[in-house]
This record gives C-alpha cells, structure tokens and sequence, in this order.
C-alpha cells in the first residue's frame, strides 16, 4: 500500500506541476467573428472587382466576339423572326 501511495503522490506531483504552465485558450468573441467575416467579404468583393477591370486589359489582342456579344446578336435574331412569325399568322386567308 505505501508503493501505491508513493506513486500516486508521484503523479500527482507532475501532474500539478503541468497544470500550471496549461497553454492558454483563445476564445473568438461573436462581434469579432461578424468583424473578421465582413472583412473577408470586403477583401472578395475587391479582388472580384479588380479582377474585373484587370482581364479586360489583358485579353485586348483577341479579335473574336465574346460570349455575351454572340448571345445579342442570337437573340436580335430570334427576336425579330418571332415577329414575322407572329405577323403572319394574324392575317386572314380568304
């Protein structure tokens, strides 16, 4: 029973040592997680822009329409072809 004793004052002895050099616990508080996720949207919402603005300059040497300048000119088609479409289907055959 001593040796018990013995060891479990041993243990005990190194363990409370341990318990005093414990590293510290950083705890984010919920204004500062709003605070760091509003950051992080300003910090997107910036390089999306920049990005906006910067691949314009760099792709100048490409002559080929853009995706949106094609989809315009489709749908101007389209547009005007239902019209006729429509136009003719109102007149009456006799």
């Amino acid at each position: 029973m001593a040796a018990y004793r013995a060891q479990d004052s041993a243990l005990r002895a190194l363990f409370t040592a341990a318990a005093d050099n414990e590293p510290k616990v950083v705890v984010v508080r919920p204004r500062r997680r709003y605070l760091m996720a509003a950051s992080w949207l300003v910090v997107g919402i910036a390089c999306g822009f920049l990005m906006h603005m910067l691949l314009p300059l760099l792709d100048q040497d490409s002559s080929a329409p853009t995706f949106a300048q094609r989809a315009d000119i489709v749908y101007a088609m389209y547009v005007r072809g239902t019209r006729w479409k429509s136009r003719r289907r109102r007149k009456i055959i006799s």
